[in-house]
């Protein structure tokens, strides 16, 4: 046995060992098991399920009494509910879609329309956006525009080859970019009543809360009147920034080989866990992070969620209220440094509350709201002071406390008095 240890595992079994260790799919998650070639209906049932709005909306839409018979929520809710158990199967989803072909190649793009459009309004809302069309006359500035709802952006790819990587950020920016019309190409003016030239651009209107992006890779060969697919790289990045707002990549579509006979792959990170992983259907693994660009030149669909930084009016609103909260609390005579904490006695905090606001803005309000100040402090003088040397006595301790119904009726008087400070409970803010 010694001599057996000293010499070593035998590096022939060590090496099939660990190839039979790598053959192992070992992952989070489970994939799905579909008949034929329906890969590219599994690539899209992976997306939407690790859409967390879409996952949720659907559950909540199959439990609905009012939900339609229409939709296929509750097909969809019945497989993201195996997916996170088990390996899932499509057959009842491809009979709901209409497909009978299940041997014949499809495109992943339009199942996605597809079943986007059969879900519930509250479930593929957040896939749709709204782009405008805008035409501005050269001659009288006459801006027309007109608005379209839209699934997905197409970014054309027929400028690259084999030999120049395509940039999607350069591709998005390209997309929204004003061109302008000219000779042969006018547009006809309604107020010039003749043909003009014009600046032609897309505006969004309103963002998705997720983006898809569809890369044209598919094109149609004037030369040998057929399609064919371009192989070019395409440099996708990890954050996109579009009309001013910011998204981020979290899902990607690959088509492998060619119109003929090729294969569709998914690359998602989940929301859970924050880690990639690869979906070829039934088998799941996990891939090394995606931290900033890539290249790739099978990259098809590519969809960015929506960053979730508060709105602008929103955050200047909570700042504005935060400030006049800290600024009127601060100069406040004799205010403690902190605010009392869930345990510290309603009754003394809203007294004392009060008593000092009365006390510092008397100066700066009519004579009326003097006196109705005065009456409210006058109600709540019978409560216990803020004197933190304050102790209770028995007669005091054995009174029930204050419900709830009598902290509301104070809180309405209190309101009832136009005030410069906002009243808010230690335990619950009043904006809330």
């Amino acid at each position: 046995m010694s001599n057996m240890a000293s010499r070593g595992p035998n590096p022939d079994i060590f090496n099939k060992f660990i190839k039979k260790l790598d053959s192992l799919t070992c992952s989070d998650y489970y994939g799905v098991s579909s008949p034929g070639l329906t890969c590219y209906l599994n690539c899209v049932i992976q997306v939407l399920f690790f859409t967390k709005d879409f996952r949720e909306a659907v559950t909540r839409s199959s439990k609905s009494k009012k939900s339609s018979s229409s939709v296929i929520d509750s097909v969809l809710a019945e497989l993201f509910y195996e997916l996170q158990s088990r390996t899932a199967k499509t057959d009842v989803l491809i009979k709901r879609l209409g497909i009978s072909e299940v041997w014949e190649q499809r495109d992943a793009a339009e199942y996605l329309e597809r079943v986007l459009s059969l879900s519930s309004e509250e479930a593929s809302q957040m896939f749709k956006g709204d782009v405008s069309h805008v035409t501005v006359c050269r001659q009288c500035q006459k801006r027309n525009q007109s608005s379209n709802s839209f699934w997905m952006l197409p970014l054309a790819m027929e400028d690259t080859s084999h030999h120049h990587s395509y940039n999607v950020k350069e591709g998005v920016d390209a997309f929204f970019q004003v061109h302008s019309v000219c000779g042969e190409n006018q547009v006809y003016c309604k107020q010039c009543s003749d043909k003009r030239d014009a600046d032609i651009k897309w505006e969004m209107g309103r963002h998705p809360g997720v983006l898809t992006l569809l890369l044209k890779r598919f094109t149609f060969n004037d030369r040998l009147r057929h399609y064919d697919k371009l192989y070019c790289n395409a440099s996708v990045p990890q954050r996109l920034q579009v009309e001013g707002c910011t998204y981020d990549l979290y899902a990607i579509i690959s088509h492998l080989g060619s119109l003929t006979g090729g294969h569709y792959t998914a690359e998602i990170k989940s929301f859970e866990t924050n880690n990639w992983y690869r979906f070829d259907d039934g088998v799941v693994k996990t891939i090394i992070k995606r931290d900033s660009s890539f290249s790739s030149s099978s990259a098809y669909l590519l969809l960015y969620r929506k960053g979730s930084k508060e709105p602008d009016v929103m955050r200047g609103r909570s700042q504005q209220r935060d400030h006049y909260e800290r600024r009127d609390v601060s100069k406040t005579p004799n205010a403690p440094q902190q605010q009392p904490n869930k345990n510290d006695d309603y009754s003394k905090f809203l007294n004392g509350f009060l008593s000092e606001d009365v006390k510092h803005k008397q100066e700066k309000i009519s004579d009326e709201g003097v006196q109705r100040r005065t009456n409210v402090r006058r109600r709540t003088s019978s409560l216990p002071s803020r004197d933190p040397t304050y102790t209770r006595s028995e007669e005091e301790n054995r009174k029930p406390p204050i419900s709830s119904k009598t902290h509301g009726e104070l809180l309405k008087k209190a309101l009832e008095v136009p005030r410069t400070v906002a009243v808010r409970r230690p335990d619950k803010p009043h904006w809330k």
